[in-house]
C-alpha cells in the first residue's frame, strides 16, 4: 500500500483533486482482471460528495456519486456499474464498509476522515488480499496536526486509532479551524485561469 499526503488550500484543492484522479489512470500496474481502474473518492458529507462529483464532471471526468440520499436501487446500480466497468466512484463513508468492491486501485480522500474508524475503512478499500493500492489523502491546514499524528503512528507501527484524539479540546480545535471548501467550490473559470 502506497500512501500519498497532499496538503491543500482553497486555492489548490481542486487542482490537487483533479491531479489525484488523473493519476489513477496512470496506475498501469494496478488494474483488475478486466483491465479497468477503480478509484474511490471519499468526502465527509453528502453535499461535499455531490460537489466533488460536479467538479469532476465539469472537467469531463466521468464518475458515479454514491451516498445515503440515493435510493437503495440507485446505489445497487451504481455499485454494479463500478464493479463491472471501473472508473471513479465519489462517495461518503456509506461506501467505506460492508461492501465487496474488489480491486480498487486508488482511494482518494477529498476530505480527510474525521475518525480513526472512517480513516481505516477508507484506506482498507484498496490494497486488499496482497494487491498493490494507492491512497491519496488531501488535507488542509486544519487537519495538519491529525495527519502528522497518523503518519507518526504508522511510522512507529502503532495503531492509527491513537492519532484520533477523543479529547474535546482537540476535536473543537479541528472544527474551529476547519475549512469547508468543497461545500461551496470555486467556479470552474477561477480554477482554469
Amino acid at each position: 500500500l502506497e500512501q500519498r499526503w497532499v496538503e491543500v488550500s482553497i486555492d489548490t484543492q481542486v487542482d490537487s483533486l483533479l491531479e489525484a484522479v488523473k493519476h489513477s489512470s496512470k496506475l498501469d500496474h494496478v488494474v483488475s482482471a478486466s483491465g479497468t481502474h477503480r478509484t474511490m473518492v471519499f468526502a465527509n458529507t453528502i453535499e461535499a460528495a455531490e460537489a466533488v462529483a460536479k467538479i469532476l464532471q465539469q472537467f469531463d471526468i466521468e464518475c458515479l456519486c454514491y451516498h445515503s440520499d440515493s435510493t437503495l436501487e440507485e446505489r445497487k446500480k451504481k455499485l454494479v456499474s463500478f464493479s463491472e466497468n471501473g472508473g471513479v466512484l465519489v462517495c461518503t463513508d456509506a461506501a467505506a464498509r460492508g461492501l465487496d468492491i474488489p480491486n480498487v486501485s486508488h482511494v482518494i480522500q477529498a476530505e480527510f476522515a474525521t475518525s480513526a474508524v472512517d480513516f481505516l475503512h477508507r484506506v482498507g478499500r484498496t490494497g486488499r488480499a496482497g494487491h498493490y493500492g494507492v491512497v491519496t489523502s488531501l488535507y488542509t491546514e486544519s487537519n495538519r496536526d491529525l495527519v502528522s499524528a497518523v503518519r507518526q503512528a504508522e511510522k512507529l507501527g502503532q495503531p492509527v486509532e491513537n492519532a484520533f484524539s477523543r479529547k474535546r479540546s482537540f476535536r473543537n480545535k479541528l472544527k474551529k479551524r476547519g475549512v469547508r471548501y468543497l461545500k461551496d467550490p470555486p467556479p470552474v473559470e477561477a480554477v482554469v485561469a
